[in-house]
């Protein structure tokens, strides 16, 4: 009989049934407040400086696509030498861009487009011609620019 005890005994252990807290458990305190989360953000700015003398024809402009982020950070992509005068053209629905730049003289000329995709901006470049309807599929890529997903894009200033 003490055998049966003793096998009664070791079966059953001592085994603690989970219990049912109505308190919340405590969080540790911190000592300094978590800091507001930011916004991923792009703000794009495109810029131009002289690459030919004064009086040239056609003039020439260097281009750059400025790429700032939330923490304030700008990068510069030079994106070549066109020839004419330039100017902002703002985002185009047609070509999907974010934000449009041409360049033209005696109604020939370049217009570069920042066209955004997930985790990249990409910068294309497309011949124009006065008077003719441009053609999305001659389009080529001349830059990459890697980008938060889901980032907020802004645009403007030069």
């Amino acid at each position: 009989m003490v055998v049966a005890v003793l096998v009664v005994a070791v079966g059953c252990g001592t085994r603690k049934t989970q219990t049912r807290e109505t308190a919340e458990p405590t969080k540790p305190a911190t000592a300094e407040p978590e800091p507001p989360l930011m916004e991923r953000q792009v703000h794009l700015a495109w810029s131009t400086e002289p690459d030919s003398s004064p009086g040239a024809e056609p003039p020439k402009q260097k281009v750059y696509l400025a790429v700032t982020d939330e923490r304030g950070r700008t990068t510069s992509y030079p994106l070549g030498s066109l020839a004419g005068t330039c100017s902002e053209l703002g985002a185009d629905q047609t070509f999907r861009t974010a934000t449009a730049f041409q360049c033209s003289w005696h109604g020939t000329g370049v217009q570069l487009q920042a066209v955004v995709g997930t985790g990249e901006l990409l910068v294309m470049s497309m011949n124009v011609t006065e008077g003719a309807e441009p053609d999305p599929m001659a389009r080529t890529q001349i830059a990459r620019v890697e980008i938060p997903v889901g980032a907020k894009i802004t645009v403007g200033g030069n």
